[in-house]
């Protein structure tokens, strides 16, 4: 009966170890996958190249398709808009993009290509209300794969008038 207890001892740990081991691994994805970072940093370009085009033509619900329905942009003066206010700002409001450069885009991938994030800076020159502005910005975006899809989950912008 000893041995019996001590092999039961022995036995049921293990047993328990492989049974739960077995019930990890078959729920964990095993396979690696593989990320062409170029592949995926020029598609990442072309949303942000597709996002600016789309403001410019004030295709406000164009813009919007190119957001993650979680969509939050933050600004330095601690405002934060979501998708829908962010489209519905734009919409209401009158502004003309004159002329726009993003200069030192720098743009990254998350290694199973399920993030990115783009930062820049843009030179902005506007019209609202027939007013003519001028501005300078250091901005940043996050990234994430919806249907095999980027889109723009995040955003932060940090804007300083210059003179017109």
């Amino acid at each position: 009966m000893a041995k019996n207890t001590k092999a039961t001892a022995v036995i049921f740990p293990l047993a328990l170890l492989f049974v739960f081991g077995l019930a990890r691994t078959s729920s964990t994805n095993t396979r690696a996958t593989i990320v062409d970072p170029v592949a995926e940093n020029i598609r990442v370009r072309k949303v942000v190249d597709q996002f600016f085009s789309e403001a410019k033509k004030r295709d406000w619900d164009a813009v919007a398709e190119l957001m993650s329905t979680d969509f939050e942009l933050y600004t330095d003066g601690a405002s934060v808009f979501n998708k829908q206010a962010y489209v519905k700002v734009f919409k209401e409001d009158d502004m003309q993009l004159a002329y726009m450069e993003l200069k030192d885009m720098e743009i990254r991938v998350s290694s199973d290509g399920q993030m990115a994030w783009a930062k820049y800076r843009g030179f902005f020159k506007t019209s609202t209300h027939n007013q003519p502005s001028t501005v300078e910005t250091a901005e940043t975006l996050i990234f994430k794969k919806e249907d095999e899809q980027w889109k723009i989950t995040r955003a932060h912008v940090s804007m300083k008038p210059l003179n017109p």
